[in-house]
């Protein structure tokens, strides 16, 4: 069965029950920042070793759904923000949903289509710790 992360889960990290092929069923943390494709090595998670190894370690690969708003390139996290007319050429504040949460933003007078506008510390937290 293929459970793959929400967006926001990976992006935000969670916490999953995971059960291996021989049964075994243990919690998981999933850290902040995970990429699609990612692989998690989970020591001493898997299968016994031949004679009388230890349980070697398991690796998760993990597969992340793509989110209807948001993109992920790198550690940046973007999304097309529809505006009209008026507050394209007139400049506007106006409420912008990231990650963590809806913001408001100043447009520019004379904003122009396809514009981009960069919110400092609204992408993803990199990963320290993952392998």
């Amino acid at each position: 069965m293929n459970r793959a992360l929400t967006f926001l889960d990976a992006v935000r990290g969670t916490k999953r029950r995971v059960t291996m092929p021989d049964g075994n069923t243990f919690g998981l943390t999933i850290p902040a920042g995970l990429k699609d494709g990612q692989t998690l090595r989970l020591r001493g998670k898997g299968a016994s070793g031949h004679g009388q190894g230890g349980p070697g370690d398991a690796y998760i690969t993990v597969s992340v759904r793509p989110h209807r708003i948001f993109t992920r390139t790198g550690d940046d996290i973007e999304m097309e923000l529809p505006i009209t007319f008026d507050e394209a050429v007139l400049g506007a504040k106006v409420e912008v949903p990231t990650v963590s949460g809806p913001v408001s933003v100043t447009i520019p007078q004379g904003a122009s289509t396809g514009r981009k506008l960069r919110l400092r510390g609204k992408g993803v937290s990199p990963l320290s710790t993952a392998e």
